[in-house]
C-alpha cells in the first residue's frame, strides 16, 4: 500500500490501490478471500474513511496482530513446513 507522504499524490495512489483491490474481489468467483496486508492507516488517520470504504464495499472485515489468537501461529508454522517440503 502507498505510504502517506502528506500529499496529493499519495492519497490518490492509495485510492486507486483500493479501488483496484476491491474490483479483483468483485470480479473473483471464490467462495472465501482474504485481504491482507499492511494498509498504512489507522482509525482518524487521512487513508482510514478510503481503507473503511474498502472493507464496507468488499463486505469483510478487519483484524490486526493484537486480536490474533494461537490459530495463527499454528497456520504460520504449517504455511512454512510445506514451503520447505
Amino acid at each position: 500500500m502507498p505510504t502517506d507522504y502528506g500529499d496529493s499524490e499519495s492519497y490518490e495512489n492509495y485510492i486507486d490501490t483500493c479501488a483496484k483491490i476491491t474490483a479483483i474481489y468483485k470480479d473473483s468467483e471464490a467462495v472465501h478471500l482474504v485481504i491482507a496486508g499492511d494498509f498504512n492507516c489507522h482509525t482518524g488517520s487521512r487513508f482510514y474513511h478510503v481503507f473503511s470504504e474498502l472493507t464496507a464495499d468488499s463486505n469483510v472485515i478487519c483484524t490486526d496482530l493484537t486480536r490474533l489468537t494461537k490459530h495463527f501461529y499454528i497456520l504460520q508454522r504449517l504455511w512454512k513446513a510445506l514451503l520447505l517440503d
